[in-house]
Parts: structure tokens; sequence; C-alpha cells
């Protein structure tokens, strides 16, 4: 899957994530076509069930601050916690000077059960 370019906070987009393996997704930030410089900002990502209850805290990182790029991340033991079949929200927030805004919100994080040759 190519890296989701958010093209303004609030984005919703789709994850399916595999049960038991490792899981990261880059982004950009921007508006216009023109990246929203992160530098000095933080990010929080977390993953919810459909009535709220906390999932799993993603590993937020800023990779180029210039550029508006970061990466999401999950770890194998973490995504092995979660249930297969099981829908889940991810939100990721942003925090700059002060103010936390939703950069991303999913529809749906769909956990699913990895193929073997």
């Amino acid at each position: 899957m190519p890296a989701p370019i958010i093209t303004n906070e609030g984005s919703y987009i789709d994850i399916r994530i595999v049960a038991g393996v490792a899981w990261a997704m880059t982004c950009t930030l921007d508006i216009d076509g023109t990246p929203i410089n992160l530098t000095g900002n933080t990010l929080a990502a977390q993953l919810r069930t459909a009535s709220g209850t906390l999932a799993a805290t993603a590993t937020c990182t800023i990779t180029n601050a210039a550029a508006g790029q970061f990466t999401v991340a999950f770890t194998a033991a973490q995504t092995a916690a979660l249930q297969v079949g099981t829908e889940y929200m991810m939100s990721v927030n942003r925090t700059a000077s002060g103010v936390t805004s939703e950069v991303i919100r999913s529809r749906t994080v769909s956990i699913v059960t990895g193929v073997t040759a």
C-alpha cells in the first residue's frame, strides 16, 4: 500500500493489519500539496474498539519534520493481542504549540489472520 498523503487534518482512511505481524504506516501531512512542518510537534495514536475501549497504543515517529512525514507503528506482540475479525478504530493526534488536533481517523481497522504458503 502506498504511503497515504493526509491532505487535511481529520482525514479518513481504512486500515488492514495482520494479527501477530509488526505493522507500520508512513504518512505525509500536507495542505494543498504543501507539507506541514512537524518540527516541535508530537504525535500520538491509539487503537480502540467500537465501544471505545483502548486496545493498543502505537509508536509515532516524525521521520522528516520539514516534509511533514511520520510513521505510525504497532509491534507484532501488539497486533497478536488483537481479536481477528473485530473492527477497531484508530486515531492519530498531533500536538503543536499546545493545541491537539486529530490528523487521521480510521473508518475501520480490520484485523486478519496471516496467509501461509
